[in-house]
């Protein structure tokens, strides 16, 4: 990201900060610098120098918008994107002027990081996150109502359904169910029906 000089002077030795990698540093002295531009502006810093001129670029299809921001905006603007803020603003304004959109502040950013255990880069990958955890969600539900079904029929509250314990024979029927390919509790069922449809009881 280029260089690009601010209005401001360092408050430790007063020589011209510059806006430089997300971070406001120092012309005279690198090891004057800030990441944070609250703490930056919280200084004071004097307002001494002529800031940087982006280049002029003519978009067609544009138009000049006057907009006014706090200081430290402008500041925070300007060390976060460079000579790239007024096209990043302009995207977002044109974001704003589509429909509704939702803007996500650091501090969501951050506690979204302590659930998903990252950031979302994006409003696809945040989408991502969300459904995925909404299909944990229904697999848990689901096993949840399988848990609820089985001591219905344990207890003789669900008609059409018992809870069998096949003890010591649980080993061999489920190698019976892989051998038929066929999830255990549907072999049980099938194997079941089919003794009892026959008399072979």
């Amino acid at each position: 990201m280029p260089t690009v000089k601010t209005r401001y002077a360092c408050p430790s030795c007063s020589a011209q900060s510059v806006a430089e990698n997300r971070q406001l540093i120092c012309s005279a002295n690198r090891s004057h610098s800030w990441n944070d531009i609250a703490t930056f502006m919280g200084l004071n810093p004097q307002v001494k120098y002529e800031e940087s001129k982006p280049p002029v670029v003519v978009q067609q299809n544009h138009v000049k918008v006057e907009v006014t921001v706090p200081p430290r905006v402008k500041a925070g603007l300007e060390a976060k994107f460079g000579n790239a803020s007024s096209s990043t603003i302009a995207g977002v304004l044109e974001m704003l002027s589509e429909g509704e959109i939702l803007i996500i502040p650091e501090s969501d950013l951050e506690r979204m990081k302590q659930r998903f255990g990252k950031r979302p880069e994006s409003s696809g990958e945040l989408f991502g996150m969300i459904y995925s955890l909404g299909m944990d969600a229904d697999a848990s539900k689901e096993a949840a109502e399988i848990a609820r079904r089985d001591v219905m029929a344990y207890e003789g509250r669900n008609p059409g359904a018992v809870l069998i314990d096949l003890g010591p024979l649980y080993g061999a029927v489920v190698e019976k169910a892989k051998d038929a390919n066929e999830p255990t509790k549907v072999y049980v069922e099938r194997v079941l029906k089919t003794v009892v449809e026959n008399n072979w009881l």
